[in-house]
């Protein structure tokens, strides 16, 4: 497995989150890693909400398959830490 970091898609068939890329590849995402002893579709109810957007997903690829995969929106919304300045600011409350 290799650590990777996409852009693409996401969508459901089957009661599995799909990544599309924009080459038209897909991956079937998962929250664990294949050696965890529960259901492959373990706490991936948790990529839901993302389903219809364009995503960053973070994670371990085996072939066509993301296990212990992240997501985050390409909005930057929850992806982007305070800056110092804003640190600072936090300091007096």
């Amino acid at each position: 497995m290799q650590d990777v970091e996409l852009i693409g898609m996401i969508s459901e068939k089957m009661n599995r989150y799909i990544l599309t890329t924009d080459d038209g590849t897909e991956y079937t995402v998962y929250a664990i890693n294949p050696w965890e002893s529960v259901p492959p579709e373990f706490d991936t109810a948790k990529f839901s909400k993302y389903v219809g957007e364009k995503v960053r997903v973070f994670g371990n690829a085996s072939g066509t398959e993301i296990w212990n995969a992240t997501m985050h929106s390409l909005d930057g919304k929850d992806t982007i830490p305070p800056g110092l300045e804003e640190l600072d600011d936090l300091e007096g409350l």
